[in-house]
């Protein structure tokens, strides 16, 4: 049997609301957690729905529980810093990172992962014939580096004229070919 997504939904007069859900395997047990916020009182009905609609689903052990905001907000923050250790969450870095201390302390405690905003893209690393400049991207990719951020690349050339310089456009098939592994090789060594 494939891996089965079950749903637990509430139904209220105001309509269904999605709560939580699982993908569960068939002989085994599996724990849906969920949680709503729920703004007004009277009658509710909780309904279990799979993408199988031959499959049997058992429900044991049924536990609401009412959490004050103070509650939902240190779960939510345990469970947003347990994520923190295991997935990499990333933010855009501009520039100004560079000569801001505050906005550096701010970056550097919450992400360990970086894209910069323009600084890497090709019209503005290159936006006339043979001017290259990767001088802020260098700078920035040092910053990034002294303090463990991985920085994840753009598009090395990006099919939409308005991202790319404006010198490239009225270019031959063999110059154009020329240009492009010209940028391959400049930025790739960064």
């Amino acid at each position: 049997m494939e891996k089965l997504m079950c749903l637990a939904n509430i139904r209220r007069l105001t309509g269904l609301e999605h709560t939580g859900w699982v993908i569960g395997e068939a002989g085994c047990w599996s724990m849906l957690k969920g949680g709503m916020v729920v703004n007004v009182s009277g009658p509710v009905g909780l309904y279990f729905e799979s993408n199988d609609a031959s499959a049997d689903l058992l429900v044991d052990s049924i536990s609401i529980q009412p959490f004050s905001q103070e509650e939902w907000k240190s779960h939510q923050d345990q469970s947003i810093d347990k994520k923190l250790s295991t997935f990499p969450i990333g933010n855009a870095m501009c520039p100004h990172i560079l000569n801001l201390p505050d906005y550096q302390d701010w970056h550097n405690s919450r992400f360990k992962l970086t894209v910069f905003e323009n600084e890497m893209k090709w019209h503005i690393n290159e936006p006339t014939p043979d001017n290259e400049d990767y001088s802020i991207a260098d700078v920035m990719l040092k910053f990034a580096k002294k303090n463990n951020i991985v920085v994840r690349g753009h598009n090395i050339i990006w099919e939409n004229p308005r991202w790319l310089p404006s010198w490239i456009l009225n270019l031959s098939r063999t110059e154009l070919s020329a240009a492009i592994d010209k940028r391959f090789n400049s930025i790739m060594k960064r």
